[in-house]
């Protein structure tokens, strides 16, 4: 995969805004399905590349989202407060092939916090799960 540095190669349904947020040219976003910010944002930033996802035969709906980067940190947050998500679960590498895949985006360590945009993120535990080839993490 390659990061992107070309709208032009990008083919989504969504606005070019959206290019700015999308790491990976070939994973896009469904404007059907796509989450809208809603929170402190004015409509022309409402973009985060993510989606509504349902499995038959489940009744919960998930979100499926790129691993935050530096520029995408704030709203990927936003999106979490936003829509209360009980728990994160990063399938991605942070590092993969000497390449950063994904910023840090929680505090390491129980009783750290950061902030931000206008969100306070405390960290009362960490819980790490070894899944071959994944990394389970949850915040609570």
């Amino acid at each position: 995969m390659e990061w992107c540095w070309r709208w032009s190669r990008v083919r989504t349904d969504t606005a070019p805004h959206a290019s700015l947020s999308a790491a990976l040219c070939d994973v896009v976003c469904i404007e059907s399905t796509r989450v809208i910010l809603t929170q402190d944002v004015p409509p022309s930033t409402d973009y985060i590349h993510a989606n509504w996802i349902k499995f038959e035969k489940h009744d919960r709906v998930f979100i499926a989202t790129q691993a935050p980067l530096d520029n995408t940190i704030d709203d990927f947050w936003r999106m979490i407060f936003q829509e209360k998500c009980p728990s994160i679960v990063n399938l991605t590498p942070m590092i993969e092939n000497g390449k950063i895949k994904c910023t840090t985006y929680w505090p390491q360590h129980p009783g750290a916090f950061n902030t931000y945009d206008k969100m306070f993120v405390n960290t009362k535990k960490v819980r790490l799960e070894l899944i071959p080839e994944a990394l389970a993490c949850s915040l609570h």
